[in-house]
């Protein structure tokens, strides 16, 4: 089990849950865009999003979720040390 796969576990939430989190971030953005009549796929569901574009908004979703629970519990070593002090070892990218 990789470092992000175990933290997920442990907060209860899946990378399908994270990438669906992102997608509607991103709708939002998209609908405050004076040109977003010119991109239709800034807002399709996620439900309707191509399985390449599901799996780039997890990655992101996964990411960004891993390192802020990283931070919030204390794991990253402190200030600057980006992980380095992981007991577990890995990447959060």
């Amino acid at each position: 089990m990789t470092v992000n796969e175990t933290i997920m576990a442990l907060a209860g939430v899946t990378r399908e849950e994270l990438g669906e989190r992102v997608r509607r971030k991103w709708i939002g953005w998209a609908l405050c865009q004076p040109d977003v009549a010119d991109y239709p796929s800034w807002t399709v569901f996620w439900s309707e999003l191509p399985e390449r574009d599901r799996e780039a908004d997890m990655a992101i979703g996964e990411a960004l979720f891993c390192a802020g629970w990283l931070a919030g519990h204390g794991a990253t070593g402190g200030p600057g040390t980006m992980g380095r002090n992981l007991p577990i070892g890995g990447s959060i990218t």
